[in-house]
């Protein structure tokens, strides 16, 4: 996380990098719908899973730097920075290799950043913030996509239907900007 002045803030918004985020995952959903859509047979196409999501929180906690002898003013993410709220967007792409095995992939992005005026002075990560200048907190949420693929394999079958599965992940992160 870093905390910006709106002199020293460079780059674009988070908003239109996370707006870059959500217009790649809805050209993935498309292609993969357009892929799906020539399967051979209906057979085929019931082997796909896809689903999009959105979610939305309301984040607590809090940052303090203390590093060496300097010790930060504690920010609460609510009343300290602005942050009040969070969202998030996934998609999920599975693909029944046959009953028992199936592979899953889930791209997932997050925005977390917030806007405050300070009511006193601040001192974060060794620089000191006078009252009354506006902060805006950034997080690298909207910079990152995670993309996590899975293996997933149907171990045992019980008599009254149920399964035991086990499941393999391969989680990565990369910048989408920057």
């Amino acid at each position: 996380m870093r905390i910006d002045s709106p002199d020293s803030f460079r780059g674009p918004e988070p908003r239109f990098r996370a707006s870059i985020a959500t217009a790649n995952l809805a050209a993935l959903v498309l292609l993969l719908a357009c892929s799906a859509s020539y399967a051979q047979d209906g057979s085929d196409f019931q082997r796909w899973n896809l689903v999009v999501g959105i979610g939305y929180g309301n984040p607590s906690g809090h940052v303090q730097v203390r590093e060496n002898q300097i010790e930060g003013t504690r920010l609460d993410f609510g009343s300290g920075l602005g942050v009040d709220h969070m969202s998030n967007m996934d998609l999920r792409i599975g693909f029944a290799l046959d009953p028992d095995r199936s592979v899953q992939l889930v791209l997932q992005n997050y925005d977390l950043t917030g806007s405050t005026l300070l009511s006193q002075d601040v001192n974060f990560n060794g620089a000191t913030f006078a009252a009354g200048t506006r902060l805006k907190t950034v997080t690298s949420f909207p910079a990152f996509l995670r993309a996590t693929l899975f293996y997933q394999q149907t171990l045992v079958h019980f008599g009254n239907g149920g399964t035991f599965s086990g499941r393999v992940d391969s989680p990565s992160t990369r910048s989408i900007s920057d």
